[in-house]
């Protein structure tokens, strides 16, 4: 979204000037300035009054052409006394979109080639080592506080969890992965796509986000992966599963057409395409039974007939609240996105529930 835009769309909080702000970095403002004119002083003006902290110290135009990218680079500089640090011609390349985004890299042809592209026209209309310079303005950040690093220092047994990855389960913070790794974690990707079994002498797994709604017959057809994961969890296989990963584990997915898919079977859950998005946005859980919480983001348009009931989401604007994640024993699945470093204890839990189950 935009540079102000946060939590609900109002607030400043949780915005990328927020980020910003709190981190003490500086900020290089790229404004869409085609078919625009002299109308651009005005935008960029909006801005940097807004900019209650100065943080905003370089503009890049995009989507220009050269010849009136620098008349407007003189007309930026001359009245508003902001450097621009260049601009971009329009391009061929394009990054396409779907339900959830963007179109991955890898399903891209030719990704890197066109980034190659982007990137030499950068270096002829970007000063590149202005924008060097201008992040060496950033403040160092501080270190981490020791009683957490040392929790992280001490010696672990390691443990093999299975990591869903490929095309039909792709999300992941890459923060929760590197503090399960961190812990002791050694994470062995397989593909529920394409692998038969699951990887060999495991004492977890992890299902992430994705898109299994576009891989159906895939899934569904790999009837010898979803048997396995469904016998190891019926042993008390520690598990994680979110979003796209949760929705596997049900009893089915509805594709558009209505034709039901078998999947895992592991919770009774059926899954279905929505009239419209389901859910979007940032939410703090809490546990119905510990009340231990952690901060979470849903975005999906499927929706389950079991989405379970172990912990309460409230949006942080709205207050707007629901129950949801199924979890049972050593066993957490649900629609939302868990962001581990918000509270830790969750990524330990997990860690040792898996040390405890291959004891």
């Amino acid at each position: 979204m935009g540079l102000y835009d946060g939590l609900g769309g109002t607030c400043v909080e949780a915005s990328t000037y927020h980020l910003a702000e709190t981190l003490q970095a500086p900020i290089l403002l790229v404004l869409n300035a085609r078919g625009a004119g002299r109308s651009v002083l005005a935008e960029i003006k909006g801005f940097l009054d807004y900019d209650r902290d100065n943080l905003i110290q370089g503009v890049i135009l995009n989507r220009v052409s050269s010849h009136f990218g620098e008349t407007l680079k003189a007309l930026i500089e001359e009245n508003l006394h902001i450097p621009v640090l260049g601009f971009l011609p329009n391009q061929e390349v394009a990054v396409g979109s779907r339900h959830l985004g963007l179109v991955l890299p890898e399903e891209i042809p030719k990704i890197r080639e066109e980034l190659q592209a982007l990137a030499e026209t950068m270096e002829q209309y970007v000063d590149i080592p202005g924008i060097c310079r201008m992040a060496t303005n950033a403040t160092l950040l501080p270190e981490e506080e020791s009683a957490v690093k040392e929790s992280f220092s001490r010696p672990k047994e390691p443990v093999r969890i299975a990591l869903a990855q490929d095309e039909a389960f792709c999300f992941y913070y890459r923060e929760n992965l590197e503090m399960l790794e961190k812990l002791g974690a050694q994470l062995v990707p397989f593909s529920p796509l394409r692998d038969a079994h699951l990887p060999e002498n495991i004492q977890g797994i992890l299902l992430g986000g994705g898109y299994p709604e576009l891989h159906l017959s895939e899934l569904s057809g790999n009837e010898s992966l979803r048997m396995e994961i469904q016998r190891m969890a019926d042993a008390g296989i520690p598990l994680r599963a979110e979003c796209g990963g949760f929705m596997y584990l049900g009893e089915s997915i509805q594709d558009e057409s209505g034709q039901e898919w078998p999947m895992a079977a592991v919770h009774p859950g059926r899954s279905h395409k929505a009239v419209g998005r389901r859910r979007f946005g940032y939410i703090t859980l809490t546990s119905k039974e510990s009340g231990k919480q952690i901060k979470a983001h849903e975005f999906h348009y499927y929706d389950s007939e079991e989405n379970g009931d172990a912990y309460h989401a409230v949006k942080p604007v709205t207050g707007k609240s629901w129950e949801c994640i199924l979890e049972t024993g050593n066993q957490m699945m649900g629609f939302p996105h868990l962001y581990y470093p918000s509270n830790p204890a969750f990524a330990e839990e997990f860690v040792e529930q898996c040390r405890s189950w291959k004891k």
